[in-house]
């Protein structure tokens, strides 16, 4: 098993329960991973690896999400979603959609979150959620998050809905929550669906029904989909024979892109067999080597 599955998370179960699923799917031992937690609430896009796959999951995190959130305005939650302690805000103003576009602007490109206390955030190696759910409030520190883009999809007050473009470790609940803060009001967030991990999109995606009834085999998708944005170069006997036995190659001039710095290293046939990383003008190592395992069975 080497491959990646793009599957569609349904409400009301968590990423590992989906992740579980797979495993069910696989030969015993074979490792299994996701690339972003989505908490039970949100729903959509989940990038399973599989086997050696894992290795790259860290790719997939690095990519661009892209997510549907939706919120009401004029209350709080101590989860800042609608499965918490929700209360109403007293006297809260009545927003209007073109001051809620207006505040787009100060929250797009890199910005400071502070996620909530009910997160997988750990402080002092603890998670918060779980000093949260004994009544305990930890120091969490603001941190960076980058959002691309954000566009308003639907509003009717005091819901409304926005679309998402964001980077790694953004807190889609956090963001709706300080965008009606500065607004003089609060918001919980309702629903969350996330539509895109890098090139992996909710229209692709592999429904729950089917995860369970239809063979790994038949819906896995090869590995190479998870770094197909990296630049690609084939190897030949030679270079897979180094990359066995954990050896340096040189370049045999099928590096075009001089400002490259990682590569996508493949068989004749298409097979992804290593990220490969630039050491020097013309020598590069492995950063990720799948050959010893794929040679050796």
């Amino acid at each position: 098993m080497f491959g990646v599955l793009n599957l569609n998370k349904p409400t009301g179960m968590t990423s590992r329960q989906l992740v579980n699923i797979v495993e069910k799917q696989c030969p015993k031992k074979c490792k299994v991973g996701h690339a972003g937690t989505l908490d039970p609430l949100a729903t959509g896009v989940l990038v399973v690896a599989v086997g050696p796959a894992t290795k790259l999951i860290q790719y997939a995190q690095q990519s661009r999400k892209i997510y549907l959130g939706s919120f009401r305005l004029g209350l709080r939650s101590d989860t800042e979603d609608i499965t918490g302690e929700v209360e109403r805000i007293p006297n809260a103003p009545e927003i209007s959609s073109s001051e809620l576009t207006s505040s787009f602007e100060r929250f797009t490109g890199e910005i400071q979150q502070t996620p909530p206390q009910f997160s997988a955030v750990k402080v002092n190696g603890v998670r918060a959620y779980k000093a949260a759910r004994k009544g305990e409030t930890v120091d969490i520190k603001p941190r960076p998050a980058h959002i691309y883009s954000l566009r308003l999809v639907d509003f009717n007050f005091p819901d409304f809905q926005i679309e998402i473009k964001c980077g790694k470790g953004t807190y889609v609940r956090t963001l709706g929550r300080d965008i009606a803060k500065s607004l003089g009001s609060d918001s919980v967030m309702t629903a969350l669906q996330r539509t895109a991990v890098g090139a992996f999109s909710i229209e692709q995606s592999q429904s729950l029904e089917a995860t369970k009834s239809l063979p790994i085999k038949e819906t896995i998708s090869d590995a190479l989909s998870i770094v197909n944005h990296l630049p690609k170069v084939q190897l030949s006997s030679d270079d897979i024979t180094r990359l066995l036995h954990g050896k340096r190659l040189a370049s045999q001039g099928w590096i075009a892109d001089e400002n490259a710095t990682e590569f996508a290293a493949l068989d004749e046939s298409g097979q992804l067999l290593a990220i490969l990383e630039r050491k020097s003008t013309t020598e590069f190592g492995s950063k990720v080597n799948f050959v010893p395992q794929l040679y050796s069975q």
